[in-house]
């Protein structure tokens, strides 16, 4: 089947158009300046080093607190078993027994504080973690409150074990 002749001549006129250079449009084709001569190098800046999300002072300041809080932990630590071991065996109706239930809340609340500064220094490692900030002066600090609350939890476990038989 012949393919018609006026369809085939409209599409040839069309791209000849196409074909002419007529001085008052401008070229399209690739000019000196747009070749690709030399290297290009970005005027990007590096970004600056994300910076630590606390200081080495206040990291000093959680952990000396926590220490403090230790320290004193131990000293009361001795007169909490003493009092405990004097309601030992004892009703919960006695007056012993609530002087050792007084003591072992307030060592357990000694504790508790050195769990929440555990806490802020959980918080500032997670807080590094997402910003990529360092973290290695953060984790050895938690490691040392850990180590500290792990301590004090396992006195508190021995003293509860006295005070409930």
């Amino acid at each position: 089947m012949p393919i018609p002749a006026l369809p085939l001549l409209i599409i040839l006129v069309a791209l000849s158009a196409c074909a002419g250079h007529d001085p008052r449009f401008p070229s399209l084709a690739i000019r000196d300046v747009e070749r690709n001569a030399g290297s290009f190098t970005s005027g990007a800046v590096p970004p600056p080093p994300v910076p630590p999300v606390a200081t080495a002072a206040e990291i000093a300041v959680i952990i000396e607190s926590a220490q403090a809080l230790d320290a004193r932990f131990a000293r009361e630590q001795g007169e909490v078993r003493r009092i405990i071991d004097a309601a030992r065996g004892l009703g919960v109706e006695s007056n012993n027994y609530g002087r050792a239930a007084i003591a072992f809340a307030e060592l357990s609340a000694i504790s508790s504080r050195s769990a929440i500064l555990l806490g802020d220094l959980d918080a500032l490692v997670a807080q590094a973690a997402s910003t990529g900030a360092p973290r290695d002066v953060l984790e050895a600090a938690q490691n040392e409150a850990e180590d500290i609350v792990i301590g004090q939890r396992r006195i508190l476990a021995e003293l509860d074990a006295v005070l409930v038989r």
